[in-house]
């Protein structure tokens, strides 16, 4: 599993960010099957900015889209835990076909590439793949100056008894720890 930096910014989509990184780990796991997971739908989503899309139009676009590209659909919070369950199930059924899942944990847009918190829940879905002996290794994405810089970072380490909060957090700044420190948003040092 591959944890990421859910980066957007002005200009910049997180599905660029996931090819990105679909990218350096194709090159590392040369025809490894890569499973990216994503929002289920777009709130408030804007055509150039001006023109109200519904989020049933998005929601429809976008399982479209995941079915075509085999993206994980992640239902938000709102959806309820059953919903959001499912999205899970997708998950680890993925990792147990071998499958290279790409995650964003802060799970939300972002509009100056500033990380947000992890969102919460993520820390029992590490530690259950850990469990399993699942290695989830951080990767980090930002814009430097015309380009983009892609950092790899150490595996985690979780143990059993581990609290879920404690694995959110430590997944955070496994993340900020290689961007630049004004990126880091909750995780910046002075935070």
């Amino acid at each position: 599993v591959v944890i990421a930096n859910h980066m957007n910014g002005p200009g910049v989509w997180v599905g660029f960010t996931a090819a990105l990184i679909t990218a350096v780990v194709e090159r590392a796991s040369p025809g490894a099957v890569i499973r990216t997971v994503g929002v289920a739908a777009y709130r408030d989503f804007r055509l150039f900015g001006v023109i109200a899309v519904p989020d049933a139009v998005t929601a429809f676009v976008f399982e479209r889209f995941y079915r075509v590209y085999g993206v994980i659909n992640m239902p938000y919070s709102a959806a309820g835990t059953e919903a959001r369950g499912g999205g899970v199930r997708r998950i680890l059924k993925s990792v147990k076909d071998s499958d290279v899942v790409i995650l964003f944990p802060e799970g939300g847009n972002v509009s100056d590439f500033r990380m947000k918190a992890i969102q919460s829940g993520v820390g029992d879905l590490f530690r259950m793949l850990s469990r399993w002996k699942v290695p989830i290794v951080p990767i980090s994405v930002f814009p430097e100056g015309d380009t983009f810089s892609v950092s790899v970072g150490r595996q985690l380490q979780i143990s059993e008894s581990t609290e879920a909060t404690e694995i959110e957090q430590c997944a955070g700044y496994s993340i900020a720890t290689m961007l630049p420190p004004e990126l880091r948003g909750p995780f910046a040092e002075d935070a």
